[in-house]
């Protein structure tokens, strides 16, 4: 991910230059900084997805993991409500809230704070999920063994 970044500022870079300078280009200029743009976009889509995808699914389950723990435990918002009891502005607020919306923010507050764990997770199985989606692009046609058909694609499409 970390590389992928370095090179999103280039991927916008070669979109400017393409847009700016492309119509003055021969074809094989054109042709070049279009499997340029392709590689470079492949280069940051990649990681990009894969992180957020393995994110997105590691915080999930913590969230759900955390939920059921809760409604399988009987713990959680009700304990707070117990907690507050003595509180009457606080309680009044809290009763007028559904409980399963009380332990969803609960669960929420879980992961905040087991934010380190969940992000050293998502760290180390976004390798896996990069390798599994560029395996899948690749099968699709778009790996990188096929930037010259995409680029001639890109190319016959703004012909």
């Amino acid at each position: 991910p970390r590389r992928a970044l370095e090179q999103f500022g280039s991927l916008f870079s070669l979109v400017q230059e393409i847009f700016v300078e492309g119509s003055s280009w021969d074809e094989d200029k054109l042709e070049q900084k279009t499997q340029e743009f392709v590689r470079t976009y492949l280069r940051v889509f990649v990681p990009g997805l894969s992180y957020a995808v393995t994110s997105l699914g590691v915080f999930a389950s913590f969230f759900f993991s955390l939920l059921i723990t809760l409604s399988i435990s009987g713990r959680g918002y009700s304990d707070i409500l117990g907690a507050v009891s003595s509180v009457e502005p606080l309680r009044n607020l809290l009763e007028k809230a559904d409980p399963s919306w009380g332990n969803a923010a609960i669960a929420l507050i879980g992961c905040e704070a087991l934010g380190p764990v969940i992000l050293a997770i998502t760290l180390a199985l976004t390798p896996k999920t990069m390798d599994a989606l560029q395996t899948k692009l690749a099968e699709s046609g778009w790996g990188e063994e096929n930037i010259e058909e995409l680029a001639a694609e890109i190319l016959n499409l703004t012909s």
